[in-house]
């Protein structure tokens, strides 16, 4: 359980939540006894309510107050393919949106230009945008010459570093 989650999809649990445990589904979940605790991130065992306490076990049979379970919601968890040369927008923070990005329509299934520019997303629609090209690399063709080198020759180089040649090697100026 070392996946990033993102902090408004963790939900309280619920009976529903112990029923899939009881159906042998392992719940991801989040347990502390008070605010002033960090959560602690373990798998849901199972709830009791006695007299009017309430408690939630964890896979290591520990009692705990308070219990959250992870819900991705489905419009989350299927992302459409943004396609080549394109990206999905960030959210959770929103990534604004610009003029030039455009909506997934899940009903056509397909990307259509967005028709209202207000720097805002909608919180559960997808937005995409083009991925510049990274700016081309001018390269300068090097020339090899062969010659013979002898102790104390220097070499400037087309990056405008010198090599200097002495009886052991080498030495790089910058």
């Amino acid at each position: 359980m070392t996946t990033k989650h993102i902090e408004a999809f963790w939900k309280n649990a619920t009976a529903d939540d112990v029923a899939r445990v009881m159906k042998g589904e392992t719940v991801e979940a989040r347990f502390r006894n008070s605010e002033r605790h960090e959560w602690e991130q373990r798998v849901l065992r199972g709830w009791y309510r006695y007299g009017g306490d309430e408690k939630f076990w964890d896979q290591c049979g520990y009692q705990w107050l308070k219990c959250q379970v992870y819900r991705e919601p489905s419009w989350y968890a299927n992302k459409p393919d943004p396609g080549p040369g394109w990206r999905l927008l960030d959210k959770f923070p929103d990534e604004p949106k610009l003029a030039t990005d455009e909506t997934w329509n899940s009903d056509g299934q397909m990307w259509v230009p967005i028709t209202k520019e207000n720097g805002k997303q909608d919180p559960t629609v997808w937005y995409r945008r083009r991925i510049e090209p990274a700016e081309p690399v001018e390269s300068k063709p090097v020339l090899i010459r062969r010659r013979v080198v002898e102790i104390g020759d220097e070499i400037k180089l087309p990056n405008g570093r010198v090599l200097v040649f002495n009886g052991e090697g080498f030495e790089v100026k910058q």
